[in-house]
């Protein structure tokens, strides 16, 4: 199908109806079209129709719409580091601010110029949750930085000094 077709979404959101150019390939094509929510919706249904007033032919006018079940946005996690505590060795405590973060690795590492001291573990962190890498090596002494890694990428870091 080519040519100007009408979705139409209500229910549990307010009702607006849109008119849009569409091309849809033969047996079973598809298209993305987003409908702006004003204000926003966290919760409940919302109905969505296709061609609402069978303006277009069709072999089946029965399956043109369906209902959606609504839901907020999750909070992503977000990675906050504590100071790190600097005796014989290095603890690095980090805490999720943020929403649920799932299990996965954590890398953290204390970086002093050229050399790095690092310690993986596998953890889960709930919001407000803590997780401590003790025992971690000095690789060096003077101005250092902390980082928490997650799937290669630095999620935090924070300057600290190793005596």
């Amino acid at each position: 199908y080519n040519g100007p077709l009408d979705i139409s979404v209500g229910k549990g959101v307010p009702a607006s109806e849109i008119a849009l150019d569409a091309k849809l390939a033969a047996n079973g094509g598809t298209a993305t079209f987003n409908f702006p929510l004003a204000p926003p919706v966290s919760g409940g249904t919302a109905d969505v129709t296709v061609d609402p007033k069978n303006a277009i032919k069709e072999l089946r006018e029965d399956n043109n719409g369906a209902t959606f079940v609504l839901s907020a946005p999750e909070d992503a996690p977000k990675i906050v580091i504590q100071a790190p505590t600097v005796g014989a060795t290095i603890s690095v405590t980090i805490q999720n601010t943020g929403g649920a973060m799932a299990e996965t690795d954590v890398t953290v590492r204390i970086k002093v110029g050229n050399s790095e001291a690092a310690q993986t573990q596998k953890i889960a962190l709930p919001k407000g949750q803590t997780a401590t890498f003790s025992n971690m090596g000095k690789p060096g002494s003077g101005a250092a930085s902390a980082e928490v890694v997650i799937k290669n990428q630095v999620v935090a870091s924070t300057p600290f000094t190793i005596p």
